[in-house]
């Protein structure tokens, strides 16, 4: 969390603090309008304050995360043989959803595409990554 952050959640949790005891006080001496006022800015400034905390904790979190899945290396451009078809070579168009987008090597770039396929993930073997293509998919 930033300082200006922490500051934010530090003065919520004042407030709250401050606003509840106004409210004990106002129930005590039976000023109800008084006491559901302050309960309401106590109850609010708490949920500000815990509502901050949690989205700096998940923000933080997807920062882990995406900092870790920033390593893999781009697959566009590399080559590939289809399991149980190792005298064909591939090379990898683009990668989605549970799959890559491929195309037989070698390729003609200045032609359109031929022969383009869709293939699991799980039947590609990636080649020499210092063999790839410098295709530009």
């Amino acid at each position: 969390m930033n300082a200006k952050d922490t500051v934010i959640v530090s003065k919520l949790k004042k407030i709250s603090a401050v606003e509840d005891a106004l409210a004990r006080q106002a129930l005590r001496e039976g000023l109800i309008p008084f006491y559901v006022r302050s309960m309401t800015v106590a109850e609010v400034a708490a949920n500000a304050a815990e509502l901050i905390e949690s989205m700096n904790n998940e923000i933080s979190t997807l920062k882990a995360q995406l900092a870790g899945a920033g390593t893999a290396l781009p697959t566009a451009g590399q080559r590939v043989v289809i399991v149980g078809n190792s005298s064909q070579e591939f090379i990898i168009l683009s990668e989605i959803a549970n799959g890559y987008l491929i195309t037989p090597s070698p390729t003609d770039e200045n032609k359109p595409l031929e022969d383009v396929r869709i293939v699991a993930r799980n039947r590609v073997v990636f080649t020499d990554p210092a063999a790839s293509s410098p295709f530009n998919a």
